[in-house]
């Protein structure tokens, strides 16, 4: 899936649908055979691929359905949010067609599912994975014991108190999602001081008994 700008608007064509939709179809079914055994030498990908896009006034949803042959293997991936109704969209399109009462070979997944699904199908192991609500009895725990035994200074009084916790729970979460270490706080904290210095160095010394505490094991 390689083929650039130039090369993709030279062996695809558009066509425009009846609903309003418009797709982009791989030359694999536009072009004779010749095109197709020309192409590699030409350097060309071929690709399976359809691509489909419309204004807001298309429906969509039909439009997909209508290009679907429900007797063959069909995964449609939606948004985690919306697998659930394209789920119910899909059986009443094809009740209403063929009067099917359910739809064997077509799977609606989303980006989560699919990716637990292809693991499995591949013999991995799926790894564990901590949730907030996890995190947040860790983190008490943890708070706890670092208070109990002096290695917070500034935090040392936020033992047992829910709202601290929370908020520590919400900032673990956005470092490790932008990706900030523990090391990178240490190394803030090293370049500032007073008061500013004292709470990085103890954010620090609570990430960094979080991060030991889930080593391999989440």
């Amino acid at each position: 899936m390689s083929i650039s700008r130039r090369k993709a608007s030279d062996c695809r064509t558009s066509e425009k649908t009846d609903d309003g939709a418009k797709t982009t179809k791989s030359i694999i079914k536009n072009h004779p055979q010749d095109v197709l055994e020309r192409a590699p030498s030409a350097g060309y990908n071929l690709v399976m691929l359809n691509i489909y896009y419309a204004g807001e006034a298309c429906d969509k949803e039909k439009f997909i359905f209508n290009h679907i042959d429900p007797d063959e293997q069909t995964i449609i991936i939606v948004p985690d949010q919306a697998s659930l109704q394209m789920e119910r969209d899909a059986l009443d399109y094809f009740k209403g067609k063929d009067g099917r009462s359910a739809l064997l070979d077509l799977m609606v997944a989303d980006f989560s599912s699919l990716g637990h699904k292809v693991i499995s199908e591949a013999g991995s192991r799926e790894p564990e994975l901590i949730d907030k609500y996890g995190r947040q009895m860790l983190l008490s725990v943890l708070i706890d014991r670092l208070a109990d035994d002096g290695e917070l200074s500034v935090y040392k009084t936020m033992k047992g108190k829910s709202t601290f916790v929370s908020n520590a729970n919400q900032l673990i979460s956005e470092m490790k999602r932008y990706g900030v270490s523990a090391s990178d706080i240490e190394q803030a904290a090293g370049e500032t001081d007073s008061y500013l210095q004292l709470k990085l160095s103890d954010i620090n010394t609570i990430y960094k008994a979080y991060e030991d505490s889930i080593l391999d094991r989440f």
